[in-house]
């Protein structure tokens, strides 16, 4: 039976441009890559794709991977009647296709209904978003719930599985705008939480701190294919030895 590699995130998981850490954790796994991870993607989507891609997958023989994305992103469904349709398109990721898109939870792309995943860049009427109904308290405990989520059903499952952060752990908004001095309630619901699963960069960092340590070059707001190489070498692959 061959054994298999499934990745979760976005643009940090899969990059039509380069290789990411899943491209290369396969190779020196030798494991086959499935990875259903999307470009812009918030934990959300990321949650809701990943959960539906493993049914009826067999557990003996696959390795679930997730790298958790910033806490500040925002997926947002959009049907074919929606007002601001166009809007949500405008402001939406590629997907490989050249041009934004609407994503379903199959990963087909769609220009009449599906998720618009944002991304991190606050562009268009991503800043409306932001500025009036972005809260920062209730999308930390959003993004707590998902990855709750995600542990529990893989646990329930029986799958043998890791987590990845692209950002600082314990500080793990992205963009600047959303940060404030509002302290967050959210102990009860992150004490459930095993972070033994976790792989971190030295203490609870994630791999832009790796990559900023290790002074890799950051092109188009991605860092070069180079980084995700070394960080699987040197982070992913001896923390799956532990």
């Amino acid at each position: 039976m061959t054994n298999t590699l499934i990745t979760a995130g976005c643009s940090f998981t899969i990059d039509h441009y380069q290789l990411t850490w899943a491209d290369y954790l396969a190779q020196e796994l030798n494991y086959k890559l499935i990875n259903v991870a999307a470009r812009g993607a918030g934990l959300n989507f990321i949650s809701k794709r990943l959960i539906l891609s493993l049914q009826g997958v067999s557990t003996d023989s696959t390795l679930v991977g997730i790298m958790l994305p910033s806490s500040d992103r925002f997926d947002y469904y959009v049907d074919q009647e929606h007002a601001l349709k166009e809007n949500f398109i405008n402001i939406s990721s590629w997907q490989g296709s050249g041009i934004p898109s609407l994503v379903n939870l199959d990963g087909t792309l769609s220009d009449k209904s599906g998720y618009s995943l944002t991304g991190g860049e606050p562009r268009g009427h991503k800043k409306h978003w932001y500025k009036f109904f972005y809260n920062k308290t209730e999308s930390y405990i959003n993004y707590w719930f998902y990855v709750l989520l995600i542990q529990d059903y893989l646990k329930l499952r029986g799958f043998k599985y890791f987590f990845l952060s692209a950002y600082p752990i314990d500080n793990n908004i992205e963009q600047p705008i959303n940060q404030s001095t509002n302290s967050i309630e959210c102990k009860s619901l992150i004490d459930l939480i095993d972070f033994d699963s976790f792989i971190f960069h030295q203490d609870r960092l994630g791999f832009l701190d790796y990559v900023r340590s290790s002074k890799f070059e950051i092109k188009n707001h991605h860092p070069v294919t180079e980084s995700y190489k070394e960080f699987v070498n040197k982070v992913v692959i001896p923390g799956l030895l532990k």
